[in-house]
């Protein structure tokens, strides 16, 4: 299978870049992959990659669980019973910062949809996109409403939104940078943008290192530091107002992790591990939250 490779960073279009890791597709190819550091700006992406005509192969297994709504093994029964848990909280997080009479909500990458279908719930104006045919039809029907292939799709055009969130989606996108700047430019001038990435800074990324299930390639095309995210946002004309931590995540991914490291799941490694990540994640100055995954809650740079 022929893979692209990228010449220029998608940050600061630097050009030269050295090996960081090789990891494995521990879920579907059980190929290796390269993650590249950018010389300039050190922004870490898998490169070479999947094309966007190549990347859904990759997608094809059981083991991709967001696109899956059953729980045949112990990875599926812990993926949706922490998801249903903290949907609630993704909920009450998004109505915080949305003062809007009418709440116009995009989720991006919207799964088979259970998120927005608890936002319809809550009397939310829904709509999302899903690149996966199957995941997509799920989610019609789990959420009753419009679902689209990606957000270039000619109905979204002349729409605004109060809310748009990505849910672990930022990550996986080919076109970083024209999505961002469809995302700047399709929301409201006061509405709020979440972006939830893993962290490959934080405790169990350090300790794990190509072990670390987060990193996911090649599904996963960028690893973003708080300092790059930070750097991509001020690009496109946007702000983070604040970083929030996804404690489960330090879990689940440990759990993962070593899996794939010791064949089998570690219970004890999983909890000291995730537990060890939130400590150090969250004894950090506001805005220096250091956990497995976090939250970029992001607004426009109008001034």
């Amino acid at each position: 299978m022929s893979l692209e490779t990228i010449t220029r960073c998608p940050i600061c279009s630097g050009h030269q870049f050295n090996l960081h890791l090789s990891v494995k597709d521990h879920s579907v190819s059980h190929g290796t992959f390269s993650i590249v550091r950018c010389n300039e700006c050190s922004f870490l992406f898998t490169n070479p990659r999947p094309g966007e005509d190549e990347i859904g192969r990759y997608y094809e297994s059981e083991d991709y669980i967001s696109h899956h709504d059953d729980t045949k093994t112990l990875v599926n029964s812990v993926y949706n019973m922490v998801r249903n848990f903290t949907v609630s909280g993704k909920l009450n997080l998004i109505e915080d910062y949305d003062e809007f009479i009418e709440k116009r909500i995009l989720d991006i990458g919207c799964g088979t949809g259970f998120f927005l279908s608890q936002c319809l719930e809550r009397k939310w104006i829904t709509t999302g996109t899903e690149p996966d045919g199957d995941a997509r039809n799920v989610a019609m029907r789990n959420a009753r409403t419009d679902i689209y292939p990606d957000i270039f799709a000619e109905p979204l055009q002349h729409k605004k939104f109060t809310t748009i969130t990505m849910w672990h989606v930022l990550e996986h996108v080919h076109k970083l940078n024209e999505t961002l700047e469809w995302v700047r430019d399709h929301l409201e001038d006061s509405g709020t943008l979440f972006i939830a990435v893993p962290n490959p800074e934080s405790h169990d990324a350090l300790k794990y290192q190509d072990y670390w299930a987060a990193y996911d390639v090649p599904r996963h095309l960028y690893h973003f530091s708080k300092k790059n995210m930070s750097d991509l946002m001020v690009k496109h004309q946007l702000k983070i107002e604040e970083i929030k931590p996804m404690l489960f995540d330090s879990f689940y991914v440990s759990m993962l992790s070593t899996r794939y490291k010791k064949g089998r799941v570690d219970a004890i490694d999983t909890f000291l591990t995730g537990t060890i990540s939130n400590l150090k994640g969250l004894l950090t100055s506001r805005n220096k939250i250091n956990t497995s995954s976090l939250i970029y809650i992001v607004r426009k740079n109008n001034r």
